[in-house]
């Protein structure tokens, strides 16, 4: 939980209880390997949002592909 003056900077991961850094730079690091975690958690995320900032930035189309293969909605948006 981020509480007072904490300040998460770079990409994470946010579910309801926890957050987890994410350790992605650029569009081209977000891979099915960096989506592992999607695997894992408990209970599966229903939807995957994605903030690219203010850069209108596209992910390898595998990443659709594997995030479509895990039955999980997604949204690319700016944030």
């Amino acid at each position: 939980m981020i509480a007072g003056q904490d300040r998460l900077v770079g990409a994470i991961f946010s579910f309801p209880r926890q957050i987890i850094c994410w350790n992605v730079f650029s569009p081209e690091e977000i891979t099915p390997e960096s989506l592992a975690l999607l695997e894992v958690v408990q209970p599966r995320p229903e939807i995957f949002v994605l903030g690219f900032g203010t850069r209108t930035n596209k992910i390898p189309p595998e990443t659709i592909q594997y995030i479509r293969s895990l039955k999980i909605g997604y949204e690319i948006l700016p944030t």
